[in-house]
């Protein structure tokens, strides 16, 4: 809510009683409003009405804060198509499948005469590229563990794709509670496309992330199911553990931090 700080105390009293949900006098009583009401027998008849009054306030607030976030939307969703081709042009030029034009950047022989150019040829694309954005973002630095980035060394692209309701299905074999399927379908959101190199660690090369939402919060969530080489799933580690049934240490699987359970 706009009106208060992260962090800022609770409303308590009065004003937590204007700011709730609850309808302005003359609406039909709530049963679960019944300590509320207790608690307004010991408050003056003008303090009252003036908790109704703002009730009425903060609705009318409410109102012309859902048509900000209509309009709000609708612009992103005309400046997501005229940054599209951007984020097309830089994937591009960070995978190596384009080198840059001499609009986009000064002549290749300005940098070899001013750089020292170390022997051989130079990679393809800007190297670790995603990696370096991922552990510099304050949010995900810390889930980032070294068997993370020896992944993310291969990661090309990453893209966040809109879509309206009805335009995602749940896979029906993926991990995790099955969603109300018919509330799903009502509801918008948007999947994040994580494209990789050819690599040893998984199979194929598109992980991906769906979230739907209902009035901007997560809804439910779906991400792709990696198929780890063998030997390659940085999410587990493999330990000695004493088993009391065979009276003697066996290997077992034990989960590790990671990034990659994000999917």
């Amino acid at each position: 809510c706009r009106a208060f700080r992260a962090g800022a105390p609770a409303p308590r009293g009065a004003l937590a009683r204007a700011l709730s949900s609850r309808p302005p006098r003359g609406a039909p009583p709530d049963e679960d409003d019944e300590d509320e009401d207790d608690d307004m027998l010991e408050e003056h008849p003008a303090v009252k009405r003036r908790v109704d009054a703002v009730r009425v306030v903060h609705a009318r607030y409410t109102e012309v804060e859902l048509e900000l976030s209509k309009k709000v939307e609708a612009l992103m969703l005309e400046y997501d198509v005229k940054l599209a081709p951007f984020l097309a042009r830089r994937a591009e030029i960070v995978s190596g499948r384009s080198e840059p034009t001499d609009a986009e950047a000064r002549p290749l022989a300005d940098y070899l005469a001013v750089c020292d150019v170390p022997p051989g040829e130079a990679e393809p694309g800007i190297p670790a590229f995603w990696l370096t954005a991922i552990t510099e973002h304050e949010a995900l630095a810390d889930s980032v563990t070294e068997g993370d980035a020896a992944v993310l060394e291969y990661l090309q692209d990453v893209q966040c794709r809109k879509f309206n309701p009805g335009e995602r299905t749940w896979a029906p074999l993926a991990k995790g509670p099955k969603p109300d399927l018919a509330e799903l379908e009502q509801l918008n959101g948007f999947e994040l496309i994580f494209e990789f190199a050819p690599n040893p660690h998984f199979e194929g090369t598109v992980l991906r992330k769906v979230v739907w939402t209902d009035e901007g919060y997560p809804a439910a969530t779906q991400g792709s199911q990696i198929k780890w080489s063998p030997g390659m799933d940085i999410t587990h580690k493999t330990v000695m553990k004493h088993s009391k049934t065979q009276n003697r240490k066996v290997k077992a699987s034990e989960w590790q931090g990671s990034f990659f359970p994000f999917f």
